[in-house]
């Protein structure tokens, strides 16, 4: 009896892809690895995943195929510009003032001044503070209310400071 191995063959890639990041998780005992891990190969691999809707009989297959493909481009236009706008966080001596909103905010020279400046600052990032980062460049003193490494830090608040020492 002959087995037929053309599919596997042609999804052994995915099939590697899953297996390394469940050991992987396993490996270093995390369930929000694998559940992350999970998550963004799937959305990587969508359009791979709708490719078979292309020749459908059915016009809402097609359809849906073109709609996750849109909103799976969109995304990914979306990250890039979130992964410049990172690259010029860190990287540039000055910041774009139109990515910033501006924030009236106490002055942050001083122990106590800093104290309430950083109360101010946690009311103002609310839920969405993570780690909150003030930087001095040379268009002014911004605040981030997440300075981590995700491409929705830009989203969660980036603020141009009007400090009584910068008018």
């Amino acid at each position: 009896m002959k087995m037929n191995t053309g599919n596997i063959k042609k999804h052994l890639p995915i099939i590697i892809l899953f297996v390394m990041i469940v050991a992987f998780s396993a490996y270093v005992k995390s369930w929000g690895l694998l559940y992350v891990a999970l998550a963004t190969s799937v959305i990587i691999l969508l359009p791979l995943i709708v490719s078979p809707f292309k020749h459908s009989k059915y016009i809402l297959f097609r359809a849906l195929r073109l709609l996750v493909n849109t909103c799976w481009a969109i995304g990914l236009v979306c990250v890039f510009f979130s992964f410049i706008e990172r690259l010029v966080w860190v990287n540039t001596e000055t910041y774009p003032t139109w990515l910033a909103k501006e924030l009236v905010s106490p002055s942050v020279v001083g122990v106590d001044n800093m104290i309430k400046a950083t109360e101010f600052f946690d009311k103002t990032c609310g839920k969405n503070r993570g780690y909150l980062t003030v930087v001095a460049k040379r268009n002014g003193t911004f605040m981030r209310c997440d300075d981590s490494i995700s491409f929705d830090s830009w989203w969660k608040g980036v603020y141009l400071l009007k400090t009584p020492e910068n008018g």
